[in-house]
């Protein structure tokens, strides 16, 4: 189920209603059999929308291949290992609203995170 716009708004105090709305249709056209560079393009949208830090990629034995590589996921780097962010599971072809370190430490095994 994509994220909703009341969970980024609950997230990401400073998004407004319509980067909300606007995120939240970009991830419902993504996700599932998202193109790469759809994703991408969500990803950077969301880095703007929640005025993060950059998109970066959390690599492992258990890449994507293809256009990801090595990256298990993609995620808005918003300063913290444990504040909210946008990530994407390159794998799942999925958006979570989750945090980068929740993800690693959930995955760091069985994806081969390093």
């Amino acid at each position: 189920m994509p994220i909703s716009v009341k969970a980024l708004k609950e997230a990401f105090r400073d998004i407004t209603n319509e980067n909300a709305v606007q995120l939240n249709k970009m991830i419902k056209l993504t996700e599932g059999w998202a193109v790469p560079r759809d994703a991408e393009k969500t990803l950077e949208f969301a880095d703007k929308a929640i005025e993060g830090f950059g998109v970066e990629s959390i690599r492992g034995s258990g890449g994507a291949g293809g256009f990801w590589q090595e990256a298990v996921a993609a995620y808005v780097n918003t300063g913290d290992t444990y504040s909210s962010t946008v990530l994407y599971d390159t794998n799942k072809k999925r958006f979570y609203l989750t945090t980068f370190g929740d993800f690693v430490e959930k995955n760091d095994k069985k994806l081969g995170i390093y």
